[in-house]
């Protein structure tokens, strides 16, 4: 496993992993957006609630100090494995007005890995935006509504903002895209998931037709303490509402009963591959840091993101100094114990 430093510069991204992500394997993530900038206010929001609703794009970080940042992290790291290099984090990522421009340097200088974005689909209806994604070879747009109503309860999005507007832009650019495009839709139980609003969905997922569809699940603390996570019953009646699409689901009560599912086995394969202990003290400090900074974690999570090599101890012994030094706090949840960036 290969950390980059915390970075503290305002002006400056924060490149974070790899991680393990539950969805693409093995992540390498560039942040772009400062924390909690973004174009909706979701109520399952595992970074918490958003500070500034905006569809401004904007240059955050300056570009040449990204790029510098980026070059960094790849000399300091010649034979890094990772399965993507993913723009997440913080906020919506397509805020980032050169987003465009880092994707294309990324291709240029570094083909040797795959580019991946995760946004919450909102920009996608502008059309130069859906040109400067065109090099990505993955984006996993997220769908949770296709009415108004519950487009506005789960996702409370800026006032600019209309489902018809997130929807024509992902068919738009699902048309112009021939890269892989896998569709998440967050579960919301007693919001969008009855028959009449996954009908609904699934009618706008046939005419967007996604390589497949990643039924996401609150996990960890969301940002409305009301927000549920859909039984494993709820689950596989949900599952047989989206046939015949290829369904992933994410779920840790699902992924433990469907314990030898082709997710688990990757993970399993990219941790023996990807992955290395980490050096020092420092360094463990600052993967945990950075980790749980984007979403809380448990100590189980923390073992899988960090890798194998990790042990128990080492990360719990990690814990207890973070907690002296009044860096993080915890808070037990259903789940089990999850630790918070203060």
């Amino acid at each position: 496993m290969v950390f980059h430093k915390m970075n503290t510069k305002k002006n400056q991204p924060l490149i974070f992993g790899p991680i393990k992500s539950r969805r693409l394997g093995i992540s390498l993530g560039i942040d772009l957006i400062p924390r909690k900038v973004c174009s909706l206010d979701c109520v399952y929001c595992e970074c918490g609630k958003t500070l500034t609703l905006s569809t401004k794009r904007k240059e955050f970080f300056k570009f040449k100090s990204t790029i510098s940042e980026i070059d960094s992290f790849f000399m300091a790291n010649p034979n890094l494995q990772t399965d993507y290099i993913t723009f997440s984090g913080h906020g919506e990522p397509t805020l980032y007005s050169k987003i465009g421009e880092i994707i294309s340097y990324l291709k240029q200088k570094y083909p040797q890995y795959k580019v991946a974005l995760l946004t919450n689909s909102t920009l996608l209806y502008q059309e130069d935006l859906r040109k400067e994604l065109l090099p990505l070879d993955l984006i996993v747009p997220s769908l949770d509504a296709v009415s108004e109503s519950a487009f506005n309860k789960i996702n409370r999005p800026h006032s600019q903002l209309t489902v018809d507007m997130v929807l024509d832009g992902l068919l738009k650019f699902r048309q112009e895209f021939s890269g892989q495009f896998w569709v998440e839709v967050f579960i919301i139980p007693g919001i969008n998931d009855s028959t009449e609003e996954i009908v609904s969905i699934k009618e706008w997922l046939t005419k967007i037709n996604p390589h497949k569809i990643q039924l996401n699940t609150l996990d960890r603390p969301g940002t409305e303490s009301s927000i549920r996570t859909p039984t494993i019953s709820e689950l596989e009646n949900l599952q047989k509402l989206f046939e015949p699409f290829e369904v992933e689901i994410y779920n840790s009560k699902w992924n433990e009963i469907h314990s030898s599912s082709s997710l688990s086995s990757t993970l399993s394969s990219s941790t023996s591959n990807s992955t290395s202990s980490t050096s020092n003290n420092s360094n463990i400090e600052d993967a945990i840091i950075n980790t749980i900074k984007r979403r809380p974690c448990t100590l189980e999570d923390l073992k899988v993101a960090l890798g194998a090599n990790n042990t128990t101890l080492t990360i719990e012994s990690t814990l207890k100094i973070l907690f002296e030094k009044k860096i993080i706090t915890s808070r037990k949840e259903d789940r089990g114990e999850f630790y918070f960036v203060i």
